[in-house]
């Protein structure tokens, strides 16, 4: 009984742990969001983020009006940062 109970909850928390940006259009249906078209949805506010060893980037506001920068890993992921005043 143990054993099934714990199969069970492995079963929800790895399905829980996944999830998908996505907006509803027109017609009621659900599309995901890339990261191109939230990009596009965020707007450049002019200013510019300078980080500890000099890297200057500039800065976004998102549609919900929060403040981040796009940085780059070593990679080549691009990650937003954002940043709390």
């Amino acid at each position: 009984m143990k054993t099934l109970l714990l199969l069970i909850s492995i079963l929800i928390l790895s399905t829980s742990a996944k999830s998908q940006n996505a907006t509803k259009d027109s017609t009621g249906n659900y599309i995901a969001l890339n990261k191109a078209k939230t990009l596009q949805e965020s707007k450049n506010t002019g200013s510019t983020f300078t980080d500890s060893k000099g890297n200057v980037y500039p800065v976004f506001e998102s549609i919900n009006g929060k403040l981040f920068y796009i940085r780059k890993s070593k990679t080549g992921n691009e990650y937003k940062v954002y940043l709390k005043l």
